[in-house]
């Protein structure tokens, strides 16, 4: 039987501590803890990296930690990319013709607001933009496209959001 971490004599063996941000590290406002960047540090200091994991992308990650990003592991776009102490170390890309499927999908179905998620922005059709308040939660950089089907970026995460919030199981 595992230990738990009270009874563990040997918490030398942790080399890792990662954590999901909504509803776990984050504060029902999302906010982040007072002094983590501190816990952060001291984790670092004694050979453990602490990883921030999220389904948001890491360049939204990277702002929520912006003075010890390089200090911690940030593992964002549900597990599709890793970045540890700012280097990417896996990536995990849909290719462009999947992608365009499921936008072509979504827009045959007609309820929800196709949204893919690329490496370096969030690209988001232009109609959708009354939406924006929403979407800057999740993502820092948007680009308002006219047309996602001639999106052919570097790709890692597709979502729908629906704003009538009539999506199914």
């Amino acid at each position: 039987m595992l230990a738990n971490f009270t009874e563990d004599k040997d918490l030398g063996q942790i080399r890792v501590i990662a954590s999901d941000m909504d509803c776990t590290l984050l504060a029902d406002d999302g906010s982040i803890p007072p002094h983590m960047d501190d816990l952060i540090r001291k984790l670092d200091a004694a050979g453990i990296t602490f990883c921030a994991a999220s389904g948001r992308p890491n360049y939204t990650l990277a702002e929520m930690f912006p003075e010890i990003q390089n200090q911690m592991a940030l593992m964002s776009d549900n597990g599709a990319a890793i970045y540890c102490r700012g280097k990417l170390i896996y990536e995990s890309l849909i290719p462009v013709e999947q992608y365009q499927e499921m936008i072509r999908y979504t827009l045959a179905d007609g309820r929800g607001c196709p949204t893919v998620c690329g490496i370096e922005a969030c690209y988001i059709r232009s109609c959708d933009e009354r939406y924006d308040d929403y979407f800057r939660t999740f993502y820092k950089k948007i680009v308002y496209m006219d047309d996602l089907t001639e999106l052919d970026r570097d790709v890692n995460k597709y979502t729908v959001f629906f704003p009538d919030n009539n999506s199914e199981e």
